[in-house]
């Protein structure tokens, strides 16, 4: 509980600003182009993950991010897993979301704002002219990228394990020909569990080789599923073994205080 009322009094007046604003700009969106509410919600996501959230971002792998637009797809452990994202990438992003957010009170209205793809999966005809309006976006803006998370859900498990990808999920990069980056976040969840208070959250980011449309067209849909998801568990695996030493540095933790996270650390992954 004390996390939450911690987060509500450093975080709260930060989304009720946004909240009027995104309010405003969907009203208004003739006055305020996609890519400008983008960085919009950029810098207040930055804003909040400097303050209310303690994170710091430890990123590999920039050198890797192609040019132009791209389609990034990530692991999932967390609700605020594209807040991280769009605090840490440099590239103006939206993302595919769950219908449902959209209804969400304060969320809905700021993620909204920066015209997110919410996608229907239980309705096809809802699906195709969610791609279309996705089409026409990446037409409209040179520059905007995408993010999605091909697990389609989150990864609840203590250990976080990749679920199964789901195929359909690089329609976006594959009909064309945009680079597929895959990327790595790690420690995520602990920011908002209510076992872990940390005096600094340091959140891993690595961004991997990209796919190109050379390789990929070669592939099936289900092999370029089954690439991205092993790259991805690589990934993550070598960042969750990195995990106790960053949370031990970043906060200056004795050996005799580590022990005791690493004791939460086990009894959570018992539940």
């Amino acid at each position: 509980m004390r996390k939450w009322i911690r987060l509500i009094c450093s975080c709260g007046g930060t989304v009720i600003a946004v909240n009027h604003k995104a309010k405003k700009m969907l009203k208004h969106k003739e006055d305020y182009p996609l890519i400008d509410r983008i960085n919009y919600l950029k810098k207040n996501c930055q804003k909040v993950c400097d303050g209310g959230f303690r994170v710091r971002f430890v990123v590999s792998g920039e050198e890797n991010i192609p040019q132009g637009q791209k389609l990034y797809i990530g692991n999932h452990t967390s609700l605020i897993d594209p807040v991280l994202f769009l605090a840490v990438s440099k590239d103006p992003v939206t993302f595919v979301a769950k219908k449902e957010i959209e209804k969400y009170p304060f969320v809905g209205k700021i993620v909204t704002s920066i015209d997110p793809a919410y996608l229907d999966r239980g309705n096809l005809r809802k699906e195709i002219k969610t791609y279309k309006m996705i089409d026409q976006q990446l037409d409209d803006n040179p520059e905007l990228s995408y993010l999605i998370y091909p697990e389609g859900t989150r990864t609840k498990a203590p250990d976080f394990p990749l679920l199964d990808f789901h195929p359909g999920a690089f329609k976006i990069a594959t009909k064309r020909g945009m680079p597929i980056v895959p990327v790595a976040m790690f420690l995520t969840n602990r920011i908002l569990h209510q076992k872990f208070h940390f005096k600094v959250y340091p959140i891993q980011v690595k961004y991997l080789t990209p796919i190109y449309e050379e390789e990929y067209s070669k592939m099936t849909a289900s092999e370029l599923s089954e690439k991205c998801r092993s790259l991805l568990k690589e990934a993550t695996d070598e960042l969750r073994a990195k995990e106790p030493s960053l949370i031990q540095s970043f906060n200056n933790y004795s050996d005799k205080k580590m022990a005791k996270v690493m004791n939460i650390y086990s009894k959570e992954a018992k539940k």
